[in-house]
Order: structure tokens, then sequence, then C-alpha cells
């Protein structure tokens, strides 16, 4: 049955007044990645549609319409986070009567308009939101430098929740630490409207999961094919081991909000492993996808399946804040280093598992970022241009 009300909206109700919404309907216009995959005929992934229609408890067909413009709304988002100084965030969070809400802290422009109509799905538009996006990722940065930095804590994970405008930690303390000492400490550095939320953490800190099954000699998943200065290699995450028998060691990057190193090799094609019995998917394309578009993973110990983004401003400890993290725990030890993806576009590659937002989630980094730290070009043809 479908839900009467968005999850995001439902929020930003809660912590917005007098918020105006309007909205419109709009009809315009880890599989593993080997260095040779067999260029055979093979079925392509399962349809994560089902479980996505499952999740948000939605039809069939509203499933398939937003997988089908996930793309293009992800497009939007990203190109209105870097040009627009009121966006707000967005993401695609699915009702009877909708698809997905964007948020402004006042109302659009017409040219915003317009290329918010030209997206394929029933859009919810907020312009009464208490906090730019930038302002908020700003805080939550910020917030988490300080808090890695305190002698008081042993390491923090956080996350920026757009709808409510507000940044959210669990920190692990040293022994002997009050939590109410370092939450008067982070919550210092608020501005504005944003409210800064630290809890103490439960169990472990956040793994990296590469101690499991091994499609790669170092215990870990390969991810997408690359290619850099006319040399073909692989893509996996940088804290797995860097010998891996059969490839020679490219470079790696583990800073910021990216985890990933790559290993050159002969004769990539852009197939990618996404079963344990080798059926292949090609990738051609790669964007940043929406909070709540779907997500699917391969990984060397729990194989295939489906979730939806949950942030894209994950929080890891040591590191930065900006991974992506999804709305569940769906891996394990021997998936680091995996794909994340939805159909043939490419998402990120798998770091590990980290408690967010009162449950534990899989994260990974954003496959553009590996990209551009490494200097590296994504494979998107059956012979990388490099024939």
């Amino acid at each position: 049955m479908n839900r009467s009300r968005p999850r995001y909206v439902l929020r930003v109700a809660q912590f917005v007044v007098a918020a105006l919404i309007t909205t419109a309907s709009f009809t315009a216009t880890s599989y593993t990645a080997n260095a040779a995959p067999a260029e055979v005929a093979v079925p392509g992934p399962p349809s994560p549609s089902a479980a996505f229609a499952a999740e948000n408890e939605i039809a069939a067909s509203q499933a398939e319409r937003i997988l089908a413009g996930q793309e293009s709304f992800s497009l939007l988002l990203a190109t209105l986070e870097t040009k627009v100084a009121t966006f707000a965030g967005g993401a695609i969070d699915p009702a009877e009567d909708l698809d997905a809400v964007i948020l402004f802290t006042e109302e659009p422009g017409a040219i915003v308009r317009k290329m918010i109509a030209e997206v394929p799905l029933r859009i919810s538009v907020v312009t009464s939101a208490g906090v730019s996006a930038s302002e908020l990722r700003g805080v939550l940065e910020r917030s988490h430098v300080a808090l890695e930095a305190s002698a008081s804590v042993v390491g923090a994970t956080g996350y920026a929740d757009f709808a409510t405008g507000s940044v959210h930690f669990d920190v692990w303390l040293e022994p002997g630490a009050e939590l109410s000492e370092v939450q008067r400490s982070a919550r210092s550095l608020a501005s504005g409207s944003v409210s800064i939320e630290i809890r103490q953490a439960s169990g472990q800190m956040p793994v990296d999961e590469f101690n499991g099954g091994q499609h790669l000699s170092n215990a870990c998943t390969s991810a997408f094919t690359v290619r850099k200065s006319g040399q073909g290699g692989v893509l996996s995450a940088a804290h797995c081991t860097n010998s891996v028998s059969g490839y020679t060691f490219g470079g790696q990057v583990e800073s910021g909000s990216t985890d990933a190193q790559w290993h050159k090799a002969t004769g990539p094609s852009n197939r990618i492993r996404y079963t344990s019995g080798g059926a292949t998917q090609a990738i051609t394309t790669y964007y940043a996808p929406a909070i709540g578009a779907s997500a699917c993973n391969y990984g060397a110990a729990t194989g295939y399946k489906c979730s939806t983004i949950w942030t894209n401003s994950a929080c890891w400890p040591g590191l930065g804040c900006g991974f992506y993290a999804v709305s569940g725990g769906v891996t394990s030890g021997g998936d680091s280093g995996g794909p994340w993806f939805s159909g043939s576009a490419a998402f990120g590659v798998h770091k590990g598992s980290a408690p967010l937002g009162f449950a534990n989630r899989s994260v990974f980094t954003y496959v553009g970022n590996a990209l551009s730290s490494l200097g590296l070009t994504l494979c998107t043809t059956s012979t990388c241009n490099l024939a």
C-alpha cells in the first residue's frame, strides 16, 4: 500500500514552521571487475524495482518510473547544489501522490522551476527550509574535525539531515570522558538555525570490510575498470592491502571522503561481475545518486543485493565527511572495494559499515571522488578506449 505522506516531507513539517509546500506533477519531457571478462551474452542484473517497491511501500509501476527517472533527478540535484545558493537538499521519497522532494530557503526562480519541470518525476518543492545545503555541510565538516581533534573522543561518525537542517554524530569516548563536555564544545560550532546532536556510540568503531571472501588475493573485491595514460586497470579500496596477485599496484588515496586504490591490468573492458556465477553487466556512465535512489552492490562475501541511498554526507572516523551510506547494513567482510551501481551507471567503491542514525549502514566512496583523486577515467566502452 502506498504511504500517504513521504518521510522526507514529514520530517520537514516537524522542524520547519509554516512550510509552504507546492506540489507539481511533471510529465516533461559486488560484482567484481575483471581485467578481461568474457564478452558473452548474459542476462542483465536482477531488476531492483521489486526491492525498491517493497522498501518504500509503493506500487511496482511507481517504482519502475522512479528508477527510470532517478538519474535525471540526481543530476538535477548535483547542479542545484553547485549553482543555486538557496538550494537546501532533496531526495527521492515516494508517497501516493509524489515521487521526490526538493528544498530551498526561498522561492526558486523561473529558470530553476523549468529545470525541475523537465525531470519526469512528480516533485514537491519546499521553499521555507531554514538553512542551505552548503551551510549545513560546512557545519557538519567543521564539527567532525573538532570532534576528531578532541582529546576526549576516540572517533566519530556523522551525517547531515537536510530535511531538518541538523547534523548528527555518534562518538566513541576515551575512558573517563564526559559526553556533556563534548556536546558543549561541539555545539559552539553551530551556525544560524543549524542544530548539532551528539550521542555516545555503543558497540565497536566502524569497520572496513576486507577480512572475508577473496575474489582478489588481498581479501577484497574489485570494483570498476579504469584507465590512466593509456594503461588499463581495476579500482578497489585503499584500506585493502596493496599487493594483489596478477596486478601491479598503481596508487591509492585514503583521505577526506575518498578510500580508493587502483591496480594496473591489461585488456580491461567496461563489464563488471555481479554474480558468483560470473554474469557481467556493462557500465556506460556514472553520476552522484540522490538520497533515496536505488543502489545495488556486489561483494565477494555477500553477493548481489540492492538498497537505497540514505545519505551523501556520512563522516568516517579518521577521515572526513561526504561518503555515501545506504539504508541498511547489507555488506560483510570481503566486500570492501566492491562496486555500488544502478543498471549501467557506476556509483561507488565499497568501504565498510558504520552506525549512522541509530542503525548500522553500508558505506561507500563516490566513484567520481575516487576517479578525480587518482587521476583515472572510468571505462565505459568494451575496449576502454585503449584499442
